[in-house]
């Protein structure tokens, strides 16, 4: 066999190793649920496995910080259709690994940071400030009843749910980075 043919060979072998890899990973994205459809039923989803798409928001100082939803929020960047105590929540989610200590007790599985987190890690260093990035990720998600959130003047909000400030109506604790979708954007 001539080495043309042998790296041929080699090539189709990869490409469909690498094609059923992307195709379990296409399966995940596809179920993926966008921030505000998940805050919408969040009561559905408590301590449930979930699949979320939105813009990652990563710094040095405070580390993996939130999920936010990418795009169809309203003028003022709230969740469209939200109505009584969520109308306030901003369109966010908490996101943490969960050796970080999710504020309602652990989770029954192990993360898996794999090479998508790396990636972010490797963007990450060539930070001042932070990156975010457009991500797929799969946990579990955590929120608790009477969330309330309020929105003070300046666009902030603090309340009794997740984070720091109890800004945020719910909290998902990373499985695993499913996707990334490019580009990441350095802040």
């Amino acid at each position: 066999m001539t080495v043309k043919k042998k790296l041929g060979l080699v090539l189709l072998v990869a490409a469909g190793v690498a094609g059923s890899i992307r195709a379990d990973e296409l399966n995940i994205a596809n179920k993926a649920r966008g921030v505000c459809e998940t805050l919408q039923a969040v009561e559905n989803y408590h301590e449930r496995m979930v699949v979320v798409r939105g813009r990652l928001h990563i710094s040095w100082r405070h580390g993996v910080r939130f999920l936010r939803e990418v795009g169809g929020l309203t003028e003022d960047g709230r969740c469209p259709g939200f109505a009584g105590t969520k109308a306030d929540w901003p369109p966010e989610i908490s996101v943490l690994w969960p050796t970080e200590g999710p504020a309602d007790g652990p989770v029954s599985f192990r993360a898996e940071r794999g090479k998508i987190w790396q990636q972010l890690l490797y963007h990450l260093k060539g930070s001042e400030v932070g990156i975010s990035a457009v991500v797929v990720i799969e946990g579990e998600l955590r929120s608790r009843p009477g969330i309330k959130i309020v929105r003070r003047d300046g666009g902030w909000c603090e309340g009794n749910g997740y984070g720091r400030n109890g800004d945020f109506p719910a909290e998902l604790v990373i499985k695993r980075i499913v996707k990334i979708e490019r580009p990441i954007r350095v802040n």
